[in-house]
């Protein structure tokens, strides 16, 4: 389907391993591309944080479905999860993968580039930082 969709409207045959997936595993594929793009959605509309297990599933999904510049956005918004549950050490990680990629793929002009550094080199003074109230925690 998506190699008949290329074909159709771009004029060439795509050989990657996506586009020579069977139906079934296609549909698979782009349930969990709409996922994805679901998380990101939440968190970019700021009306709610997502949780630990919503960005570990985001991560998982973007590593599956090899889409590296996801990756990017992914590590960031790990970045702040885990800064808003004051896990600094593993969202200064997240922010390093997150700033190594945008570097390599987007270049020094990566538009999260300033706010990674911060979660890098002092995830306390982040906006991020704190900014979550947890059920176990009221």
């Amino acid at each position: 389907m998506r190699q008949d969709s290329l074909s159709a409207n771009y004029g060439f045959q795509c050989s990657c391993s996506h586009c020579q997936m069977s139906s079934e595993e296609g549909k698979k594929s782009d349930g969990r591309v709409l996922r994805l793009l679901q998380l990101q959605n939440i968190h970019s509309t700021g009306v709610e944080w997502l949780s630990i297990e919503e960005v570990t599933e985001l991560i998982k999904i973007c590593e599956r479905e090899n889409l590296p510049y996801s990756m990017i956005n992914a590590n960031y918004i790990a970045a702040q999860v885990y800064n808003a549950h004051g896990r600094t050490q593993e969202a200064s990680d997240f922010a390093k993968k997150a700033k190594r990629d945008g570097l390599m793929y987007v270049g020094p002009m990566w538009k999260d580039l300033e706010e990674a550094q911060i979660l890098i080199d002092s995830p306390q003074k982040h906006n991020s930082y704190l900014n979550i109230i947890v059920d176990d925690e009221i």
